[in-house]
């Protein structure tokens, strides 16, 4: 039996030592034997399932799914087909996401860049007002239009854009780490989104929920919030649906 040492394996799969270490942790992919010292030695023989996880784990299959393929051989085709169908979905979901992008990009070259930021603002401002109006009805968009500090300058405009970006930029971070949108830090985050969003918008708990929701399916707000990351939007309104379902009383 010839045997392969961790490093020598990690270099023919093209994967890291430590990752064999996890794959040994997880029941997935372990050593023939462990030496007295700690050392890790596999058998060449059992390099070939060692390919096979992955090539199936740079398809995108994530260790469950790939666990379980590699024990029972007839299941590879159905689950590559599962995956083939759920990798066709996500494309349509950053299609749309992309045109909603592009239509962000357009009306802000309408807008053009000669307008300061307070006008621009107050712009898109108002065509949130009517996206509100039009979904929720005219008491959305008086909640939005009524100012509880009056106009803003160019100074508090940009103060605010940068802000929120680095709440966006945050919030991405939360959820690349995997915490459910309902978990404690995420709704700490929240709270801050709220407080940011009530400066300028008199917005009870219920006009929130509805800015949540506008987050996840009005083309604008879905690309300004998709641009930090494809996810995000969708990842925001649970998260403030989350929030708005802890504050408001039961009835």
């Amino acid at each position: 039996m010839v045997e392969l040492s961790i490093s020598e394996v990690a270099e023919r799969a093209g994967v890291s030592a430590r990752m064999l270490r996890h794959y040994d942790k997880l029941g997935l992919f372990r050593p023939t034997r462990v030496s007295g010292n700690g050392y890790r030695w596999y058998d060449r023989r059992s390099l070939p399932r060692l390919q096979r996880i992955v090539a199936l784990r740079r398809a995108g299959l994530g260790l469950e799914a790939i666990a379980e393929i590699v024990a029972d051989e007839e299941s590879e085709l159905e689950a590559l087909r599962r995956h083939l169908v759920g990798l066709r979905a996500e494309r349509d979901r950053l299609d749309s996401l992309i045109e909603s992008i592009a239509g962000l990009i357009d009306e802000l070259d309408r807008v053009g860049s000669e307008v300061p930021g307070r006008a621009r603002f107050e712009q898109e401002k108002e065509a949130f007002a009517q996206r509100l109006e039009q979904r929720y009805g005219p008491e959305a968009g008086a909640a939005l239009r009524n100012d509880p500090l009056g106009p803003l300058t160019d100074a508090d405009v940009a103060h605010t854009t940068a802000v929120m970006r680095q709440l966006l930029t945050r919030f991405a971070d939360l959820m690349t780490q995997g915490l459910p949108p309902d978990s404690a830090p995420v709704r700490a985050l929240v709270r801050q989104h709220h407080d940011l969003t009530t400066r300028y918008w008199s917005a009870d708990l219920a006009s929130y929920r509805r800015l949540g929701a506008l987050l996840e399916t009005d083309p604008l707000q879905c690309g300004i919030t998709g641009a930090v990351d494809p996810g995000l939007p969708a990842w925001i309104a649970r998260a403030i649906e989350a929030y708005v379902d802890r504050r408001q009383p039961l009835n």
